[in-house]
This record gives structure tokens, C-alpha cells and sequence, in this order.
């Protein structure tokens, strides 16, 4: 390993319902009308490499001074500064390298980071607060916070007139996705392979698959029912593809998983051929079948999804 520069494609950072921060593919509406060169919004930043002016940073309270060591402050820091009247955006012709030390001067303790997450979900999630539980297996909703957090994130709330989360994934990050209710596995579904399910472009209502990391990943949801759902439709095989229709009744409430395996009606499997194809086939018949995953496992997802904000501002128009 050298320290030579190598270039990289661009991406955007990102959050995920157990906030933790993560790299995703550009949605192509955010880059419409600008050049290779210009900066791009992002919904989450990194919080070791960034440019800010230090009085903004500091009348927005800077890093929350309840949460400890190590863990959830990138995520706390890009929630709180778009919420609160601000933007981020990627420079893409500025690269920062970030050398790690080979060992940590001090341990870090699993329990203060999962603190920090607990802290970030009670002080700026709101209702879907209970998302950031369900997917956490709701171990960590016992867990106690700084009662310091809640003052120090109302002040800048009062301060800046933040808007709640419900904007944020509504006009900042609707990749991100709300589970619906009874959902049991929810997120982008991908294959052992590295390959996603997602919308063929030709043809709207056929699914095909795509390389995970350069596709802008679908959310999907196996329901408590047996439905597998892409938003308001439902995934039912149909002349060897798969294909989205509306979901009525409960015909297509079939689909069960079971150790990566996806199947429908217990007899037909979704695999990939040699060709990198979407393939469907009868589970019995096939040796080796593709193993798929779900992001999310949800516990206890039972919560009525709260309706989401509806704002009458854009990205643009904060300030």
C-alpha cells in the first residue's frame, strides 16, 4: 500500500435506521445541471473531514459535549445542520486522506457508542424513533440518556426553528425509506453475489438486478402477511420474471425466508444465472440458490407509520 492518489467514483454519504453513516449512489436529479466539477448536496458527511465556518459550527452547538469517545457523531452533527436552516454538500475535486493509527490510544466501549445512538434517536428522530428500535432488535431502548442531551438539543432547536425529521427524509433523504407497519424485513435486497433487486428501465413493473454499489437501491418489505412490497406494489412471479402488481387480496401474500433463501409459495425460488439474469426456478430443482438479504430486521414494528411532514419548502429555500 502506497500513499499515491487514486481516483475514485463520486458518492454521497448517507444514514441508515440503526445510524450508522454510509456511502450511496447518486440519485441522477442531484447532479441535473451541474458540471463534474461542481459541489453536490449530500444528506450526511463524514465528521473527520469537513470545511465549515467555525462561528456557524459553534452558534449550532459544535459536537454534543453528552455524547462519549467515539460513534454517532457525523450522523448527529449532519441531521442537526440540515434540520436547522443548513446544507451540505461534496466538493468532488476535494480529497482529503485519512490515515488510521494502528492502535487506539484509548478502548472503546460498545455501550457508550450504542449510548450515542440511543442519544441521536431520542433527541432528533422524533416518532421514528421507533424505526432506529426495531431495527436495533429494541435492546437498546432500556438504555439511559444524558439528561443534559435533551436541554442542549432543545436550545438549538428553539434557536433555529429546526424542521423535525419527517423533512428531512421527505426533502432531503427519501432514499432512506419509512418500514411500513408489520413489516418484518424492510431495506434494499441484495444477493450474496453483490447484486440488488431493482426496476428494469425499459420496462417499468419487471424487476431485474444491478450492482449494489453503482445502483441507486429500491426498499422492499417482506410483510408479517407473506406480501413482498416496493412501495404500494406487490412482487408475484409471472411468466418466469418477476413482476409488480397491485396488491389485492391475499393471492400474493406467499413469500417466506428462510436461511437467505426467497421464496414463493415454497416452490419457487429467485436466483441469478450465469448471465448476471434474474432467473425464477423451482426450489427443489436448483443445487445452489442465490442467497438474498434484507438491510433491516425489524422487532416489533407494529407502530402506525406516522404521516409524513409535508413542507411547503424545498431543499433550496433553507437557509
Amino acid at each position: 500500500m502506497t500513499l499515491e492518489y487514486q481516483p475514485v467514483r463520486i458518492y454521497r454519504g448517507g444514514i441508515l435506521w440503526n445510524l450508522a453513516f454510509t456511502y450511496n449512489a447518486i440519485p441522477t436529479h442531484t447532479l441535473t445541471g451541474l458540471s463534474p466539477v461542481d459541489p453536490y448536496f449530500t444528506p450526511a458527511i463524514l465528521a473527520v473531514t469537513f470545511a465549515v465556518n467555525r462561528q456557524y459550527l459553534k452558534d449550532l452547538g459544535g459536537f454534543s459535549t453528552s455524547m462519549r469517545i467515539w460513534g454517532g457523531e457525523d450522523v448527529e452533527l449532519s441531521i442537526k445542520v440540515w434540520l436547522c436552516g443548513g446544507r451540505l454538500l461534496i466538493c468532488p475535486c476535494s480529497r482529503v486522506g485519512h490515515i488510521f493509527k494502528k492502535d487506539h490510544v484509548y478502548k472503546i466501549n460498545p455501550e457508550e457508542v450504542n449510548g450515542n445512538l440511543v442519544q441521536i434517536a431520542e433527541t432528533w428522530l422524533g416518532s421514528h424513533k421507533n424505526y432506529f428500535y426495531a431495527v436495533t432488535g429494541g435492546t437498546l431502548k432500556r438504555m439511559k440518556i444524558h439528561v443534559g442531551s435533551i436541554e442542549e438539543s432543545n436550545s438549538v432547536k428553539q434557536k433555529f426553528k429546526c424542521m423535525p425529521f419527517e423533512w428531512y427524509i421527505e426533502k432531503v433523504f427519501p432514499e432512506l425509506g419509512v418500514p411500513p407497519p408489520d413489516a418484518i424485513y424492510f431495506g434494499p435486497l441484495g444477493s450474496d453475489g453483490g447484486f440488488c433487486l431493482g426496476i428494469k428501465t425499459d420496462i417499468y413493473n419487471v424487476l431485474g438486478i444491478f450492482n449494489c454499489i453503482s445502483y441507486m437501491s429500491k426498499n422492499f418489505a417482506l410483510m408479517k402477511s407473506g406480501e413482498l412490497r416496493m412501495e404500494n406494489h406487490c412482487v408475484v412471479p409471472e411468466a418466469k420474471q418477476l413482476k409488480l402488481t397491485g396488491c389485492n387480496g391475499s393471492n400474493y401474500a406467499k413469500w417466506s425466508y428462510e436461511d437467505g433463501k426467497l421464496s414463493y409459495n415454497k416452490k419457487i425460488c429467485i436466483d441469478i444465472e450465469r448471465k448476471k439474469e434474474l432467473k425464477i426456478v423451482k426450489c427443489k430443482n436448483s443445487i445452489s440458490i442465490a442467497k438474498w438479504e434484507f438491510r433491516y430486521r425489524l422487532i416489533n414494528n407494529r407502530k402506525r407509520q406516522s404521516k409524513l411532514y409535508k413542507s411547503k419548502y424545498s431543499v433550496k429555500d433553507q437557509k
